[in-house]
């Protein structure tokens, strides 16, 4: 029963922080907020489609059944860890 329990409080966990078109992100400069697609992030992470320190523009976020948190950009799904997202000042 406790294990029921953890995978209920796991699921609400995940329609908090990311929905299709945002995520819930806690920056040092604004504290938390919702960015919303589409935002921009760089690469970090080589990739053999992916150009190095190229900006791009994330369609879509996606979580997948383990929770794991993928960025759909140009029609192609690529996890969360080959980015930083870039945010812009606030107005």
């Amino acid at each position: 029963m406790q294990n029921i329990c953890l995978f209920n409080f796991n699921y609400m966990q995940k329609l908090k922080y990311v929905s299709e078109y945002s995520l819930l992100v806690h920056t040092r400069q604004y504290g938390l907020i919702r960015i919303k697609c589409p935002f921009k992030v760089i690469v970090i992470k080589s990739k053999s489609e992916l150009t190095y320190k190229k900006r791009y523009e994330v369609e879509r976020v996606i979580q997948s059944s383990d929770y794991k948190i993928l960025y759909q950009i140009q029609g192609n799904t690529y996890r969360y860890n080959t980015f930083k997202i870039l945010i812009s000042k606030r107005k």
